[in-house]
C-alpha cells in the first residue's frame, strides 16, 4: 500500500513519500521551491502524531490567470492536444505543470501554488480563504469524532478498519462543503507572508 492510501498515517509513516513527491515537483518546469503546510508542517517535528491532511504548497513562475483557465473537464485544455493549447488561449507550460503536479503525490493530497503574481490557489474548490478552510476541516474532524466516538489523537489505537472509515466520513464532510464547481484551480484569500510563516520547506 502507498504512503498516501493509508488511513491517517503518522508523520513518520508520511514523511518519506513525501520527501520524494516533493523532490519530484521541484524538478518540473516553473517550479521554484515545495513546502509541505497545514497539518503536515504543524506537527513534523512530532514523527507519532497522525496526520489527516496533506497539503503540498509550491511557488512557481505561472501568473495566477493562467491557473485560473485550467480545470479538469470536457471543455478544459487536459482534452486538448499540446500543439493546440496557446491558439486555444491556454499556457501551456501552466497545463503541462499542473497535470504533473497533481498526478505526482496521490489522491490524499491538497495541492496548493503561489502564483508569480503573489496570489494562493488549491486544486479543487475550496472556501473563500485559509482560515475559513482550516475552520471547515476542524468543524469535520469535530463531527466525525462525535459520530464515530473516536478522536484523532487515538486513531493509532483503532482498528484499521475504524481508521478508514474515519478518514472516508471526514473526507466525505470536507467533500459536501466544497463540492460546487469543477475541478480546477480556486484562488483563495491569503497573503504569502501568512502562508509561507506557516510552512516547512521540503525542496
Amino acid at each position: 500500500m502507498r504512503w498516501y492510501q493509508r488511513a491517517l498515517p503518522t508523520v513518520e509513516s508520511v514523511l518519506p513519500g513525501v520527501e520524494k513527491a516533493a523532490t519530484e515537483i521541484a524538478a518540473l518546469n516553473g517550479i521554484n521551491e515545495v513546502f509541505a503546510w497545514g497539518s503536515l508542517a504543524e506537527n513534523i517535528t512530532n514523527k507519532t502524531s497522525s496526520i489527516k491532511d496533506i497539503d503540498i504548497l509550491v511557488t512557481c513562475d505561472f501568473d495566477s490567470g493562467d491557473l485560473l483557465a485550467i480545470e479538469k473537464g470536457p471543455t478544459g485544455p487536459f482534452s486538448i492536444k499540446s500543439s493546440e493549447l496557446e491558439e486555444e488561449g491556454f499556457n501551456p507550460l501552466a497545463v503541462a505543470f499542473t497535470k504533473q503536479f497533481v498526478k505526482s503525490a496521490g489522491f490524499r493530497v491538497d495541492y496548493w501554488a503561489l502564483s508569480r503574481d503573489d496570489k494562493l490557489l488549491h486544486w479543487g474548490p475550496i472556501t473563500d480563504s485559509v482560515e475559513e478552510f482550516k475552520e471547515l476541516r476542524k468543524d469535520a474532524e469535530e463531527k466525525v469524532s462525535k459520530k464515530l466516538n473516536l478522536e484523532r489523537k487515538n486513531l493509532h489505537k483503532a482498528s484499521a478498519t475504524k481508521r478508514q472509515s474515519w478518514l472516508d466520513q471526514y473526507t466525505e464532510e470536507i467533500r459536501s462543503c466544497v463540492a460546487s464547481g469543477p475541478l480546477g484551480w480556486y484562488m483563495a484569500l491569503a497573503s504569502s507572508e501568512e502562508i509561507l510563516c506557516n510552512a516547512v520547506k521540503l525542496s
